[in-house]
């Protein structure tokens, strides 16, 4: 029986997180269900996006994840399962899952066969009644391609490619963790790309921030940009909100040189 891994934007104070729990165990029991996180703030499709993307090559094969964040209720929102040779991805057809899935090579289903859904489901609660029941159905065997017809035209936002030249990456910065970490789309294999050694990340055209191996190569407090957990160069602060610190937003460029 397949893990089932959680992303939402419930937060932890309603019961949405522990109904939907109730839903996956009434017809998968014998499941395991991963919380990867429910604190992304309420509709941010980008941060659902990059959690999942930075988090879904750590899980063993043939995990599902399940993916609850959507800027509406809007009941003309279809929802969507698509599967890649190692994961089942589950979610609203808003862009959440692009990033993971990121063209038509692999096959996407939407769910719309009545018998995998909740009876009378709710307008505002997908995750309960459509994506929870697909999830916990495939968790025990179930082919995806059951669940509805296989479709090509769903929404995607493009992941945020940086700009390669032989001296130099521009990109922006695309996350900023719970720590004040702030996460640029340039990853540790598009430094390969460059021809001479790399020492210095400008931000923003504010900052020139020196290029580290690790914190401890920094004294207190000190900036410095470094290949982060996720194979991103990353932005902080040692023992510091970064973020906080140098008005880090999403969408700030970065210069790697």
């Amino acid at each position: 029986m397949s893990l089932i891994a959680l992303i939402s934007d419930f937060g932890e104070k309603d019961w949405f997180v522990g109904e939907l729990k109730g839903v996956l165990y009434s017809i998968a029991p014998h499941t395991t269900i991963v919380d990867i996180t429910h604190q992304i703030p309420p509709g941010d499709i980008r941060k659902a996006a990059f959690n999942l993307l930075a988090s879904y090559k750590s899980f063993p094969k043939e995990s599902i994840f399940c993916v609850a964040v959507s800027i509406s209720t809007k009941t003309d929102c279809r929802s969507i399962v698509a599967r890649t040779d190692n994961y089942t991805f589950i979610g609203p057809d808003n862009g959440v899952l692009s990033w993971v899935i990121p063209n038509d090579k692999h096959p996407i289903w939407c769910i719309e066969n009545e018998f995998y859904i909740r009876k009378h489901p709710s307008s505002t609660f997908q995750a309960r009644d459509i994506f929870g029941p697909a999830a916990a159905h495939i968790s025990k065997g179930i082919n995806p391609d059951i669940l509805g017809p296989q479709i090509t035209d769903i929404i995607r936002i493009p992941f945020p490619l940086p700009s390669v030249s032989p001296d130099k990456l521009e990109g922006e910065i695309i996350h900023i963790d719970s720590f004040g970490n702030a996460i640029t789309n340039i990853r540790f294999s598009d430094l390969k790309t460059l021809k001479s050694p790399i020492n210095t990340c400008n931000l923003d055209n504010r900052f020139d921030i020196p290029i580290k191996s690790q914190y401890q190569e920094v004294s207190h407090l000190e900036r410095l940009c470094y290949v982060g957990s996720a194979g991103f160069m990353e932005i902080a602060v040692r023992d510091g909100d970064g973020a906080s610190m140098m008005k880090i937003a999403a969408g700030q460029k970065v210069v790697i040189r």
